[in-house]
């Protein structure tokens, strides 16, 4: 099925022909804060062929563990491929993202909540040509991002514990005022989901465009707390590691998806070699 004219498509050859390119396998540039090293990459790829081995995967974990500099595996949930794929992404969409004064970041919350053992159900094409119809509606024609994962928990009870598919993307500011507007109202609130849009001001940090494809996962437990020091209670929200089944759980959906599919593009073409140029309908 062929994506809307609105997104662009990220294909499997894409994908290879940019990992083709050694230097992303390195610590070369681009280099940002928190940029997990190469070591750190491949020290986290011998933990999930652990991982997949324990839960009875002996053929994803082959796939992880014959994965080379020279013949990489691809896979969506090998963090090293993962990691190569991010910095391409990152080279690519730097360029385009000029002056970085005219662009924002924005984080999206879809009130999309997957029980847990049913992530394998979730149609990526699908969540993401949603959420790009939402962006066409609010008027924004441009964006360059990703979808990303969380296992979200309330100590209260407010809600059910769910996987979040959750977008974060970079957009110009442009007519800010009408599509932020509108923008809001596409995205609803909710218990589990009081603050479905963020955007803030873009400093230029590279760290920014590499967020959308990061390949480390948290579980976001919400509870009642106060804020530095403050008398208001309030909601806060804290962060611990996945349980082993839940990192088998997204790992494997990962594998499944594909690297190319958490790539979020409007107004942007996708150029052989891998290259990312802006659309002429975008101009």
């Amino acid at each position: 099925m062929p994506s809307p004219p609105f997104l662009a498509r990220i294909s499997d050859d894409w994908v290879r022909t940019a990992l083709s390119s050694r230097k992303l396998f390195g610590d070369g540039s681009p280099q940002w804060d928190n940029l997990p090293s190469r070591s750190d990459a491949l020290e986290e790829r011998a933990k999930r062929i652990r991982l997949f081995r324990k839960h009875h995967s002996p053929r994803l974990a082959s796939k992880l563990a014959a994965c080379l500099k020279g013949t990489p595996c691809a896979s969506g949930a090998c963090p090293v491929c993962t990691r190569a794929l991010q910095r391409h992404f990152v080279s690519e969409a730097f360029p385009i993202l000029q002056p970085t004064s005219d662009f924002v970041t924005v984080s999206l919350v879809p009130n999309v909540r997957i029980s847990p053992s049913t992530l394998s159900q979730l149609p990526i094409a699908e969540f993401t040509e949603n959420v790009g119809g939402r962006l066409n509606r609010s008027k924004i024609g441009f964006c360059v991002g990703g979808v990303d994962f969380s296992f979200n928990e309330s100590r209260r009870g407010d809600f059910p514990s769910h996987w979040s598919p959750h977008i974060w993307l970079l957009t110009d500011k442009f007519n800010r005022a009408r599509w932020e507007t509108r923008l809001r109202h596409q995205f609803e609130r909710s218990r589990a989901v009081p603050r479905p849009v963020k955007i803030r001001d873009w400093d230029g940090d590279l760290a920014a465009i590499g967020y959308s494809l990061k390949y480390e996962f948290k579980r976001r437990i919400s509870t009642v707390g106060r804020r530095s020091q403050g008398t208001r209670v309030c909601k806060v929200t804290n962060y611990d590691r996945l349980r082993s089944h839940e990192r088998f759980e997204l790992y494997s959906y990962l594998h499944r998806i594909g690297l190319g599919s958490r790539i979020l593009l409007m107004g942007v073409e996708t150029d052989d070699p891998p290259h990312l140029t802006i659309s002429d309908e975008s101009d």
